[in-house]
């Protein structure tokens, strides 16, 4: 990337020099550059101090970002590097200064804090309770929900790396965590090789490997400042995954374990769902599907706001085949007429879409197969109120296949529920010949 900066012409040596520590040099002005700290004993000597002096306000100030470190400076180790065949001592002698001194210092730029363990899963190196100096921390297994001084609680899921740069902001190397920030506390920032989130919300997702990093904002939204000047808010229940080159792409669904707990979008977790994949024709939105493995049950949220409950109808007990099923929320833009879902499923399934009972049931529900199982459910709120009675439309799928969903109008936010569970072959047999409410 070349400079803009007009103010001073690049054949002032302390232009160039300031513009070569943040690498935004072409290749012509890094050779007149090279040129002159070659020719000048001065020069080269507050070249040294400048880099020296850089190193060591970055790592001072904490906020020097990943970023930073390994691209623009490893830039700037490349073109003293290409400078050696053709300038000599000088040139290598200024790529070993930045290597051996300022890379050092920027990468030391932590701290630590005291933070509590709340929760702790398969690991026997911590215990709940217990309070734990923080600096850096790599888990090699199990789960790890630590409460830091500002009462925010990060949940971290093995196998996972992060250093603490501040009270409020962590290093994400490698891994998968999630912040819980509490309504009021500071807002939180995570730093990765992709981009820094601040994690203004109640429950951002952030999961960082060398391909990328992807974000997910559970409740609220997210703001993301990504590489070569990206910078955008992400809405509430969007997901994106931001990539090396810097492009920010749509992640079209989250898994979620039946706790409610881990998360992931195309790993271990989706191994275990009967949904394996989904595709839909909408454009313009990073909205995404939540499914929650075995996640219909009595009580269970019904929205992503976990201010309502499916239960039973009111004097019935909640159905057998309908039970510990997988749920899938999708997104609020299913509302559309034009709206399309292509869900493909890995093995023959039950599956069922939630109809409310004041919403005229959509034509395409007969035309793909459905029919009214005659089973309601009821939607309540905290205080167990029925808000909402809901019918369970259902198809038996005796193989894996492609089922294709469309638009129910359900309101302002638009999303309905399907529901997926896997059945014998002698209860899909039952079920495909019966017309009865019940599913053996």
């Amino acid at each position: 990337m070349t400079h803009t900066n007009t103010e001073k012409p690049f054949s002032n040596a302390q232009s160039l020099m300031a513009h070569a520590l943040i690498a935004d040099l072409s290749d012509a002005e890094a050779a007149e550059l090279a040129q002159l700290l070659c020719e000048d004993k001065t020069l080269r000597q507050q070249w040294i101090a400048q880099v020296k002096t850089e190193g060591l306000l970055r790592a001072c100030s904490g906020q020097f970002e990943n970023i930073k470190k390994e691209q623009e400076v490893v830039k700037a180790n490349a073109f003293f590097r290409r400078w050696k065949a053709s300038w000599g001592w000088m040139a290598a002698a200024a790529a070993l200064v930045l290597a051996a001194v300022l890379v050092p210092m920027l990468s030391s730029g932590q701290t630590s804090v005291q933070a509590r363990v709340v929760e702790v899963a398969d690991n026997d190196a911590f215990t709940r309770s217990q309070t734990v100096e923080l600096s850096a921390l790599t888990l090699t297994q199990g789960r790890l929900r630590l409460e830091l001084p500002s009462g925010t609680r990060v949940l971290l899921t093995a196998p996972v790396t992060v250093r603490v740069k501040s009270s409020d902001e962590l290093y994400l190397e490698n891994g998968t965590l999630t912040v819980e920030k509490p309504e009021g506390a500071a807002d939180f920032f995570v730093d990765t090789a992709h981009g820094r989130i601040e994690a203004a919300g109640r429950v951002v997702g952030i999961s960082s490997r060398g391909s990328g990093t992807d974000v997910v904002a559970f409740n609220d939204a997210v703001k993301i400042a990504g590489r070569d000047g990206l910078n955008f808010t992400l809405p509430a229940s969007e997901a994106v995954h931001l990539d090396e080159l810097g492009a920010a792409t749509r992640i079209p669904y989250i898994v979620r374990d039946i706790n409610d707990v881990e998360w992931a979008w195309s790993s271990a977790l989706t191994e275990d769902t009967v949904i394996a994949a989904l595709s839909d024709n909408l454009s313009g939105s990073d909205a995404f599907y939540r499914i929650s493995i075995g996640g219909m049950r009595e009580g269970v949220p019904a929205n992503a706001q976990r201010s309502h409950f499916w239960t039973a109808d009111d004097g019935a007990s909640f159905p057998s085949w309908l039970d510990n099923s997988d749920l899938m929320e999708t997104v609020a833009q299913s509302g559309n007429a034009q709206y399309e879902l292509a869900m493909s499923l890995s093995k023959g399934a039950l599956v069922c879409v939630l109809v409310p009972q004041d919403v005229q049931p959509p034509q395409w529900l007969a035309e793909e197969g459905f029919s009214n199982s005659g089973v309601f459910l009821s939607m309540r709120d905290e205080d167990g109120r029925s808000i909402r009675r809901t019918a369970v439309w259902r198809k038996v799928v005796t193989d894996p296949q492609t089922v294709h969903l469309g638009a129910i109008k359900t309101g302002e936010h638009g999303g309905y529920t399907v529901a997926t569970k896997v059945l014998s072959l002698p209860a899909i047999a039952r079920s495909a010949a019966s017309q009865s409410n019940k599913v053996n």
